[in-house]
């Protein structure tokens, strides 16, 4: 290892440091301290990425995911993450221009999302873990978690389970396989603003996101290590 890469770690961890929390409640809300510390900013932006979402749709649909980088894939192209996103919102965008073709009325959607790059210690490797928030008027269901080998473009128009699948396989130029997009145990979620348990929603929500502001496992990867949309 270089100099110059032992001082970009070094300065790196320093700036991480000033900004780590190492307990719960965080601002009056439950975090998941067994992954301590967590990054205050992030923390920052997934609660203001909820927050803004709920501005703008009355109810809303989480999705937390992990994608997996294929074998053999250039672990140093840091634009995979943002071609992910391109691809998603252009599909959604296609959705929408699908039913007015056919006289339907459906509004826009708006896709926002979190995500963390980490390094697993283990067999994980590189990986993203990725949670997105959809107005549940548009995007109510998931879909079915069947693994064929290719993305069906029939059920990707379907489907936001395969519209996600598709966008991995696009964003990694057709090397990833539908299996390396990972759907989380229970990590479907709904916020609805005139549920009186939205206060409850809300806090479920942003517990299960606050691993995504870990710093363990981040200390090493290239280049960003966190991401989210804005406003």
């Amino acid at each position: 290892m270089t100099n110059t890469i032992k001082q970009k770690e070094i300065m790196k961890s320093i700036q991480l440091s000033k900004n780590h929390i190492h307990k719960s409640p965080w601002n009056g809300y439950d975090i998941q301290d067994q992954y301590v510390p967590l990054h205050e900013g992030y923390l920052f932006n997934i609660i203001g990425v909820i927050q803004s979402a709920l501005r703008q749709y009355p109810k809303i649909l989480v999705i937390r995911f992990d994608l997996r980088l294929p074998e053999g894939f250039d672990k140093m192209d840091t634009a995979v993450i943002s071609r992910f996103f391109d691809s998603l919102k252009s599909q959604i965008h296609e959705d929408y221009l699908r039913h007015v073709s056919k006289g339907k009325y459906v509004a826009h959607c708006r896709l926002r999302y979190v995500w963390a790059k980490e390094l697993g210690y283990r067999s994980d490797g590189l990986h993203y873990h990725v949670a997105i928030l959809l107005s549940y008027k548009r995007f109510c269901l998931l879909g079915n978690f069947d693994y064929d080998e290719e993305p069906d473009l029939t059920k990707a128009q379907k489907s936001m389970v395969w519209r996600i699948r598709k966008a991995w396989v696009s964003a990694t130029y057709q090397m990833a396989k539908p299996s390396l997009v990972h759907f989380c145990t229970n990590g479907k979620y709904v916020m609805d603003r005139k549920s009186p348990g939205l206060e409850k929603q809300k806090r479920n929500v942003f517990y299960r996101l606050s691993y995504l502001a870990k710093v363990e496992t981040k200390e090493t990867v290239e280049g960003r290590t966190f991401g989210c949309s804005r406003n």
